[in-house]
């Protein structure tokens, strides 16, 4: 086999899965419209049930998320999950409920969602201590 054909039959490959991929993605876009859909945007989640939209959290109001498969029952808790996977505990740090579980079909993404926010939101929240150091931009130059 030559390099060209070995070239040619891994992108026929990569094209297979990449298509075996978008339709199982479209699979689950079309279960999870019977069930709760979570939107994970760049500023909030978005919570919908078909087309009715249950709650809106904004990343600001977040304090944390937890992975994990069982959590203890809390007093002002509410379940949103879809059902048996892993799920996320959100800490919010206002509102009637103050944890919401959820099941997104990849928690990392929404993990990734929130600390990208983050960072773009507080890019200095360790100058927070009082003894931080300064950010580099305000440092003085040693040349």
């Amino acid at each position: 086999m030559t390099r060209e054909e070995t070239l040619a039959e891994l992108a026929r490959r990569a094209d297979e899965q990449a298509a075996l991929a978008e339709r199982e993605r479209r699979f689950h876009e079309l279960q999870d419209g019977y069930y709760l859909n979570y939107e994970i945007g760049d500023t909030e989640l978005k919570i919908r049930f078909s087309a009715f939209r249950l709650m809106v959290i904004p990343y600001s109001e977040i304090v944390e998320i937890e992975l994990g498969s069982t959590f203890p029952k809390r007093s002002a808790q509410i379940d949103l999950c879809n059902g048996i996977r892993k799920m996320c505990r959100i800490k919010k740090s206002r509102g009637w409920f103050r944890y919401v579980l959820i099941t997104p079909r990849e928690p990392m993404v929404l993990l990734k969602a929130f600390d990208r926010f983050r960072s773009l939101a507080d890019p200095i929240s360790e100058m927070n201590q009082p003894n931080a150091a300064l950010p580099p931009f305000l440092r003085p130059h040693d040349d």
